[in-house]
């Protein structure tokens, strides 16, 4: 092997060590505009009467839900209630392996999966001093409360697996690819603070230098000779490649309200609160690329790539709200809530390995071969792992405003519908030294505002009550994001992306409710669509998953009057 490389190596892998455990973002495996979308994008959450109705609760109250939609729900408390949600879900992903944003299929297959948990969407409790009705006084009392909501479940895992033969001159397909897009135009030799997408793959021999000295290309490429220098347009794909991966995720969003809600005649409701976010998120990627049908001759085999993920978080944000009895049939009403101001805590493992035959060609800046490694016992393999890192930064989400509407039929019912606004532009991550102003430049250019609908109903009978409605969650991505993001921040590293679309939900409930308790039960059916790409390359298709996702949730809600 090259004696100058070798010890390059050597004294690189030093000095990853140092840059990878000193530096930002660059030095972590996330890439955090597809992180502030994700933790910003909430669905419906709270007691099983909120969940059949589809969400639809800023024009109610009354509901312990009203904690983390409208406040002002809290002054139509009647009574002191607690209650407590438990609930199962079930969730299936079906996805389609895809090369890049065109969605070409290959020799691309379809997998399922499947996994199921147990979690708590609500609990809470609500303390009210209410003046009886025989009582004087505009004034009328009010109540406070607590509650805790789950907003978001992280829960899932898919696989993928196809031949991406995109592998025509001027193209990219490969992991090995992005990474040399990462490190094109990077000063060889000179890495500190390039982290591990960059010195990873230069240790375990997937780019080298040109010379030693020069830019950076892949150890075995194709090019053409008469072009000095060599250049990304004169490379050709290193071959038609298997590629395989296998996502695990977990973790949930939460947060705990308090808050207060006043009574002005029965007429006028107001309240107020504040919030304590938290997240806890998990991502484990394990992806592999093999040429397809290369030559006896072709050193190399196959790489592999391990990124484990951990992200915890806490936040907190205020919200205000109102509803006002139009008539005894109507209710308006409307809240806002402020940006959540999180710190978060990431902690992050990278793992890359590559494989060879027996021998490692390398070329100079002219194209001339100026050695010919023999690894002497055959195949050879070579892995790289950067420090298990932690890194601190703060991520704001985007303020929201919803405003609703309730018509009640007498004792019989009633229909209540939502819709809320949200601008995904207005997303922020921060770090110390300015480093992530490139994923804020990221997030103004693929996310949108949108719109989310809900719709409910309630029919009464004497106890019992029968519930039903639907929900629409506007995605925050824009249409075409994978072309925008390819092309929005010039040369910058793309990475991972994970464009999340639209959510569907179909809900139903039944309950009971007595003097001093009721039993709610709550069944939701949501769909959601998404496509995932472990990495992207500019002029080219890498490996994506197409995700259909379909989740059933079965709630139910136990409370006491007191």
């Amino acid at each position: 092997m090259n004696l100058r490389r070798s010890i390059f190596v050597l004294g690189l892998s030093g000095l990853s060590t140092l840059a990878f455990a000193q530096t930002g973002p660059e030095g972590a495996i996330s890439i955090y505009h597809t992180d502030a979308l994700r933790y910003s994008y909430t669905g419906p959450g709270g007691t099983s009467r909120t969940l059949g109705m589809g969400g639809a609760q800023t024009a109610l109250g009354a509901d312990i839900s009203s904690l983390s939609i409208n406040p002002a729900g809290l002054g139509v408390f009647r009574q002191s209630e607690f209650s407590i949600t438990p609930a199962f879900s079930l969730t299936n992903i079906n996805s389609r392996y895809a090369a890049g944003e065109n969605r070409q299929l290959f020799d691309a297959n379809v997998t399922d999966d499947n996994f199921s948990n147990l979690n708590f969407p609500s609990m809470g409790v609500v303390f009210t001093n209410i003046k009886d009705d025989i009582v004087p006084g505009a004034w009328r009392g009010g109540s406070w409360g607590m509650s805790l909501t789950r907003l978001n479940s992280f829960n899932q895992n898919f696989s993928f697996s196809g031949v991406n033969r995109n592998s025509a001159p001027g193209q990219a397909n490969s992991l090995v690819d992005y990474y040399l897009q990462v490190a094109q135009g990077q000063p060889a030799g000179q890495l500190e603070g390039l982290g591990p997408d960059v010195t990873l793959p230069f240790n375990v021999f997937l780019i080298d230098t040109l010379g030693g000295e020069g830019s950076f290309v892949p150890t075995e490429y194709i090019a053409d000779a008469s072009t000095n220098p060599y250049t990304l347009a004169d490379l050709v794909p290193i071959s038609d490649m298997d590629q395989r991966g296998t996502i695990e995720r977990n973790g949930a969003q939460y947060q705990f309200d308090i808050g207060y809600g006043g009574n002005f005649e029965d007429k006028l409701y107001f309240g107020f609160g504040a919030g304590i976010g938290t997240v806890r998120f998990r991502e484990v990627l394990n992806y592999s690329e093999t040429p397809v049908n290369v030559s006896s001759d072709f050193s190399f085999q196959g790489v592999q790539l391990m990124r484990d993920l951990q992200t915890n978080g806490t936040g907190i944000n205020f919200k205000a709200g109102l509803i006002y009895r139009l008539t005894d049939w109507v209710r308006l009403g409307g809240s806002v809530q402020s940006p959540t101001f999180f710190a978060m805590r990431e902690q992050s493992n990278y793992t890359l390995s590559a494989q060879y035959a027996d021998v490692l060609y390398n070329f100079d800046a002219n194209g001339q071969e100026v050695y010919l490694s023999d690894f002497g016992n055959g195949a050879a393999s070579f892995q790289g792992s950067a420090p298990t890192t932690n890194y601190n930064y703060s991520m704001t989400t985007p303020f929201r405003a919803t405003g609703g509407i309730s018509i009640f039929a007498g004792k019989n019912g009633f229909v209540a519908a939502d819709v809320e606004y949200v601008n995904y532009t207005s997303a922020r991550v921060r770090d110390s030294n300015g480093s992530m102003d490139i994923d804020n430049i990221k997030i103004g250019n693929i996310a949108q505002s949108a719109l989310n609908f809900r719709i409910g109903g309630e029919y009464r009978y004497d106890m019992f009550r029968v519930r039903a409605g639907y929900s629409l969650y506007g995605s925050p991505y824009r249409e075409n994001t994978v072309s925008i993001n390819q092309s929005s921040v010039g040369k910058s590293p793309l990475s991972n992306l994970d464009v999340q679309g639209s959510t569907q939900s179909f809900s139903g409930g039944l309950g009971l409710r007595l003097e001093d308790f009721y039993v709610d039960l709550a069944a939701i059916y949501s769909l959601r669509d998404s496509h995932y790409f472990p990495y992207q390359v500019r002029q080219g298709t890498g490996a994506s998953a197409m995700n259909d996702l379909s989740s059933t949730t079965v709630s139910v809600s136990i409370g006491s009057f007191f």
